[in-house]
């Protein structure tokens, strides 16, 4: 397989509450760093619940090894821990 067919594996991980301390523990550590990141009610973006606004709802973290999203779903607002 030549490189311009190769696919690239992106994983797509679900945090409740800590998608912004993992982003900064893998960032500390080197593993990569945060290339994009948005945030419930930033940017015009939709709050479906105030207890979101200002967490993490995407961000993009590349690396050299792994590039995954990661995200704060939205659901677990509802439950106090969030």
């Amino acid at each position: 397989m030549n490189k311009e067919s190769a696919m690239q594996l992106s994983n797509y991980l679900f945090f409740t509450t800590t998608c912004e301390p993992a982003l900064a523990f893998y960032s500390e550590c080197g593993v990569g760093h945060v290339t994009l990141l948005m945030r419930h009610g930033e940017r015009g973006l939709p709050v479906h619940n105030e207890a979101m606004r200002g967490k993490v709802m995407h961000a993009k973290f590349e690396g050299s090894a792994t590039h995954p999203t990661m995200t704060t779903p939205s659901r677990c607002a509802a439950r106090p821990t969030c």
